[in-house]
């Protein structure tokens, strides 16, 4: 993989959360994305302390958060499987999971966060999501049967009652 750098800020906008970075982290930007068991490696090729690679990350992270804000909106995904990974992150304060709503057809991931595995966390992880949803669209959701999940979708699109589906009255349909 190679990256190319154009000679304008980072992202042509002056306002990012990426501009002022180093021309040599740009063009070797491609070095970060090495496994944890080669970070001495990431360090001498940009010549950067930890704390700096984790800066830089840390920007990183804010821009393409802030892409998926600006970009996924409306979707109208056919089915979402909602899966959720235990991760490996060092010094963190509670055992992190990363939560994912993938479209299996597109391999889009709309919707992410990072957080322990409780109902709260699983809310709020359903609750963004279920925002970048074009109104009154409701998809297929799979899932590994996390029961949280359901307690959650229950919660925001309704139930079934009597033999009908009732949709909760803060789902605006169309």
């Amino acid at each position: 993989m190679e990256i190319a750098h154009t000679g304008r800020e980072a992202a042509g906008h002056p306002a990012s959360t990426l501009s002022g970075m180093p021309a040599r982290v740009l063009d070797s930007a491609q070095y970060a994305l090495l496994p944890p068991a080669q970070s001495a490696f990431v360090l001498l090729a940009f010549g950067m302390s930890r704390a700096d690679i984790a800066r830089w990350l840390d920007r990183f992270g804010a821009h393409a958060d802030h892409l998926h804000d600006t970009l996924l909106h409306d979707l109208t995904p056919e089915i979402l499987q909602l899966d959720e990974l235990r991760a490996q992150i060092r010094s963190a304060e509670f055992v992190p999971w990363l939560w994912l709503a993938i479209d299996p057809l597109t391999k889009l991931v709309p919707a992410y966060a990072v957080a322990p595995r409780k109902t709260p966390d699983a809310m709020a992880f359903l609750h963004h999501f279920c925002d970048r949803l074009a109104s009154g669209h409701i998809p297929l959701f799979l899932s590994d049967g996390l029961r949280q999940y359901h307690a959650v979708l229950i919660a925001h699109f309704g139930t079934w009652l009597n033999g009908d589906w009732h949709v909760s009255s803060q789902l605006p349909l169309t």
